[in-house]
C-alpha cells in the first residue's frame, strides 16, 4: 500500500535521512530505492551504475533491462550502525481499490 510508512520506517531504521528520501502523504517513492552503507559519501548512484559496482548483489539485475534500472537507484549512507550488517529496499506504494472491469 501506498502512505503505510515504509520509507519513514525505513528513516527510523537508519537513524537519519538518507539520500533520496521522499515522504509524503501521496505516493511519493516512485523508484526501488536500495538504502546501504558508505564508508565515505552520501550520495544516489543509479541502477545501472550498481548493476557494475564490485561488491554489491545487484549484476542479476541487468536482465531486467533499462526499464526496471531507470526505476532503481542506490542510496548510499555514512554513520548508520544497522547499515554496517544490512541492505534495506524502499519499494514504490501501489493504488489499492475495487477491481475494474
Amino acid at each position: 500500500p501506498y502512505s503505510a510508512g515504509k520509507t519513514s520506517f525505513i528513516k527510523h531504521l537508519v537513524g537519519k535521512s538518507f539520500p533520496g528520501e521522499r515522504v509524503g502523504i501521496e505516493p511519493t517513492t516512485d523508484k526501488f530505492v536500495a538504502i546501504m552503507n558508505s564508508e565515505d559519501e552520501e550520495r544516489i548512484v543509479p541502477g545501472n551504475a550498481l548493476t557494475v559496482t564490485p561488491n554489491t548483489p545487484f549484476a542479476g539485475l541487468e536482465k531486467f533491462g533499462n526499464g526496471f534500472l531507470t526505476r532503481f537507484e542506490g542510496s548510499q549512507v555514512t554513520g548508520s550502525e544497522i547499515l554496517k550488517n544490512l541492505l534495506i529496499v524502499d519499494t514504490p506504494g501501489i493504488l489499492t481499490g475495487e477491481k475494474q472491469t
